[in-house]
């Protein structure tokens, strides 16, 4: 709404509530008329009422019967004019016989009140009528109500001069400020509105003009802060996306770029730049979990370790990528290195073990025999830590070799039972399994699902001194569950998630003394996660251990 609509719906309010004013004014002068009027009539009554008639008094009468203001006009019973100016003529008045009665008429353009009131005269009965002037009553009244309506008039005069002014100025002040305003919203920050003390808004632009100085100062502050942001994100070796729900580019960085190898713009579809399937599920991911995730992703023929995190109060995620190219290779060396030398070995390994059990069966000498035993023993560790490596190594190497089928767990688990049923014996503890069904098959490699069952109990007979281990297969929704329980020493919460590496132990002297590698675990999660499974270890020390491995529904054949 303008200034102008505004004055004009102000002056129709304001002349609205005037002239009620005006109006409730005028009826209250009428009111007070009426009443002056009746306390008129009230003494005329009084005064005629105490009038007795006889000849002196007929001759006072005829005494007013000539004056303008007051006139007594005296009739006989038969309504003939016996005193007094004849005001029935012209029907000026009616002569009531009984009742008091008054009449206002008017006579030569002006208004006169007549009191007419019943007497008796000479034994007989008559009529007064007394009338007077009501013309300087009505003048008063007049005067009044012409000094009133000037009044107001005088009042909506003022109050529109005033209002037109006073809107004319507020519109000024109102056009000042929404100029400053638009010049600052465009940025000029040092503008400010012009202050005058003792003004009607002065403390108001004065408020303003300090909050400003305020925002001045805290953007100032706000624009340095970013500036050193941006160029630390620009300066930083790791690639830097933001981006929004929609997956429009929010903030990138030069690293970022340099990775995908196109420029990018904000704005656009992170998918023009990044084409990678791997990072658009794990865009789609955390848009519907809203929680961190860390993956290893390869972009544009780049290993990259990719971190996410929702910004939930803005809606957008940032993506952190570090270049770990240097490091696969190391890792894929390593790997090499490891099947390169372990193929190397597994030859002369196999040959000397061949020839020290020839030797010792054949030699008596039992001091050489025991130091061939010590032999026989130390190469097939060594065998056996070769053959675990390359294992490992073409699980990692080739994950996509191994051949699925139905296979069913329940008599893998059976068969692997029967191999170590001998050695539980000998350590005098029990080797127990159970399961819910006899046929419970799982879609996966027959020769895998078997290592993964044999290191698992081959682990806990290993780490037993007492009691025994429980193997178990049950169902658990529409997932197969894998359960192997046992009474040995347990392993600290702290090193429980180190079991799964390579080459780690937690008792190394118990391995030694056992022939463990320390590859079956890790060759265990491996093959889990080849079967898209899950294994988890609860345990603590001197209670045992339980390993379980949950098997989805989706890889039930």
């Amino acid at each position: 709404m303008d200034s102008k609509a505004f004055f004009k719906i102000l002056l129709i309010i304001i002349f609205s509530v005037l002239t009620l004013l005006a109006v409730l004014s005028f009826m209250s002068i009428s009111v007070i008329q009426k009443t002056l009027l009746s306390f008129i009539l009230n003494n005329l009554k009084i005064t005629a009422e105490s009038i007795v008639l006889n000849k002196e008094t007929l001759n006072n009468i005829s005494g007013y019967s000539n004056t303008n203001f007051l006139r007594v006009s005296l009739y006989d019973q038969n309504d003939k004019l016996v005193s007094g100016p004849n005001l029935l003529e012209d029907n000026k008045i009616k002569i009531l016989k009984k009742d008091i009665s008054f009449v206002i008429f008017k006579e030569n353009n002006f208004r006169r009140l007549a009191l007419i009131l019943p007497k008796n005269f000479n034994k007989d009965s008559a009529t007064m009528v007394i009338d007077t002037s009501l013309k300087s009553f009505d003048d008063y009244f007049f005067r009044i109500r012409l000094t009133v309506l000037f009044v107001f008039f005088m009042l909506a005069v003022s109050l529109t001069l005033f209002l037109f002014f006073f809107i004319r100025y507020l519109d000024n002040i109102i056009e000042e400020t929404q100029k400053t305003l638009l010049k600052i919203g465009s940025g000029d920050l040092s503008l400010r509105l012009p202050f005058s003390y003792g003004s009607l808004f002065g403390k108001l632009i004065f408020s303003f003009n300090e909050m400003m100085d305020n925002i001045e100062k805290l953007i100032r502050g706000i624009s340095s802060e970013k500036t050193k942001v941006i160029r630390a994100v620009k300066s930083m070796s790791e690639g830097l996306l933001v981006v929004n729900l929609e997956g429009e580019v929010v903030l990138f960085n030069p690293a970022v770029e340099r990775l995908s190898g196109i420029s990018m713009s904000e704005g656009n579809f992170f998918g023009i730049y990044i084409r990678e399937s791997e990072f658009f599920e794990m865009f789609s991911e955390i848009k519907k979990t809203k929680s961190p995730l860390v993956r290893e992703l390869k972009i544009s023929n780049k290993y990259v370790l990719c971190l996410a995190e929702p910004l939930k109060e803005m809606d957008e995620f940032l993506f952190l990528f570090r270049d770990i190219e240097i490091i696969k290779n190391i890792d894929q060396v390593k790997k090499n290195l490891v099947t390169n030398v372990s193929h190397e070995l597994k030859t002369p390994l196999t040959s000397i073990n061949g020839f020290a059990e020839i030797l010792f069966e054949s030699k008596k000498d039992e001091k050489r025999k025991h130091y061939l035993e010590i032999i026989l023993k130390n190469i097939k560790r060594m065998i056996s830590i070769v053959n675990d490596l390359l294992d490992l190594s073409r699980l990692e190497e080739h994950p996509e070799s191994v051949v699925k089928n139905n296979v069913n767990l329940v008599e893998i688990c059976k068969q692997v039972i029967d191999i170590f049923k001998y050695k539980a014996e000998e350590k005098g503890i029990f080797l127990n399994f159970k399961a819910f069904d006899n046929n419970v098959n799982v879609y996966g490699d027959p020769y895998l699902l078997e290592q993964l069952v044999n290191n698992l109990v081959d682990n806990a007979l290993k780490y037993t001194d007492r009691g025994g281990v429980s193997v178990s297969v049950k169902l658990e929704k529409d997932d197969v569950v894998l359960e192997v329980e046992d009474t040995g020493i347990g392993i600290p919460e702290d090193k429980q998630e180190k079991i799964f590496e390579r080459f780690y132990v937690v008792d190394k002297s118990r391995s030694r003394k056992s022939g463990g590698t320390g590859l079956g675990l890790s060759i265990v999660k491996h093959i889990v996660e080849i079967h898209n499974a899950k294994i988890s270890v609860k345990s603590s020390p001197y209670e045992g251990s339980l390993f379980r491995v949950v098997f989805p529904g989706k890889s039930l054949y």
